[in-house]
């Protein structure tokens, strides 16, 4: 597969995005038509910035449903 030479903002939002979502890195590198290795060479950062985000929405929203009485399976939590 060919190397990466320059990742455009796009590519980066698009690794966080499905980092975040829990794809394979492999499944990743595959979509944007690299090799995993190179993958986490250009996009360490974004791969685990991903899987952060996604992370503090759900604790975000959790948060947000426990403390307004929306569900009461989240307040007990």
């Amino acid at each position: 597969m060919p190397a990466l030479v320059d990742p455009t903002e796009e590519d980066r939002r698009l690794v966080r995005a499905m980092s975040g979502f829990g794809i394979p890195q492999e499944q990743i590198a595959t979509h944007l038509g690299i090799d995993a290795k190179t993958l986490r060479k250009h996009f360490r950062q974004d791969l685990d910035r991903g899987m952060v985000e996604a992370t503090a929405k759900v604790a975000q929203s959790l948060f947000q449903m426990a403390t307004t009485g929306k569900n009461v399976a989240a307040a007990i939590f």
